[in-house]
């Protein structure tokens, strides 16, 4: 049954149209209010990375000696070596940690990086060229799934059948409603495989996996949408 609703008239109204006190305004009007770039702890140090300027590129070699004798400079990360690949422009290479801003930046600038040049495919018309340079992977990254769909087939039609499959080989199936039910009778039922609704009540399916990622990283984990869902559900 469906719910009529209308706004408050402007007399009966305690918020719409009303002035309200602003609790910081006064602190920021005034330029009393803080910042967290107005805080400066005992031995901070200030960082700045030095990412790619390139969008794909390998790396020759990489020079961090004169940025460890700039003044101010505490200590100087290289996050790649020689011959890691760049895939995007931005990938941080190295990070710079120092007594001031000015030394971060003095030390990042006196880093010296080589690169090796690699042809860059941006478009979809060039994804032949792209698999003939060898520039092209699957999707996801390192996450593969157990079985795969076929060339053709459709991903929705084949994770609705994969997840069915997979709860129907389950010795036990344990259901719960809420995200945080979910989470205690994981660590009670210690079960194989989660299966987790985005939609889940109170703590959502990304809450309940980022926390159970969290708690115990080895945990499996499927997510779906509602819809997906329901179509498994019989």
């Amino acid at each position: 049954m469906a719910v009529e609703y209308s706004w408050p008239t402007k007399e009966k109204s305690q918020a719409i149209g009303k002035r309200v006190k602003r609790l910081d305004g006064m602190a920021k009007a005034t330029g009393a209010a803080k910042y967290t770039y107005d805080v400066n702890l005992k031995n901070q140090l200030i960082a700045k990375g030095l990412g790619s300027p390139h969008a794909g590129c390998a790396i020759k070699s990489i020079d961090i000696t004169a940025a460890q004798k700039v003044p101010g400079v505490v200590e100087v990360m290289s996050l790649k070596k020689d011959g890691d690949k760049i895939e995007f422009q931005g990938d941080l290479i190295i990070v710079v940690a120092a007594e001031s801003e000015g030394a971060a930046r003095e030390g990042v600038a006196a880093c010296k990086i080589e690169y090796d040049m690699q042809p860059v495919f941006v478009k979809d018309n060039d994804l032949a060229a792209a698999k003939a340079a060898g520039r092209t992977s699957a999707g996801g990254g390192k996450v593969r799934l157990d079985k795969e769909p076929a060339a053709g087939e459709n991903v929705d039609d084949f994770a609705a059948k994969e997840i069915e499959r997979l709860l129907k080989e389950s010795a036990h199936v344990v259901e719960a409603e809420y995200g945080m039910t979910a989470l205690e009778r994981y660590f009670l039922e210690r079960p194989e495989l989660v299966l987790l609704d985005v939609t889940m009540k109170g703590m959502n399916g990304i809450e309940v996996l980022l926390r159970l990622r969290e708690l115990d990283p080895e945990a499996r984990v499927i997510i779906v949408t509602a819809d997906v869902q329901l179509s498994t559900v019989r």
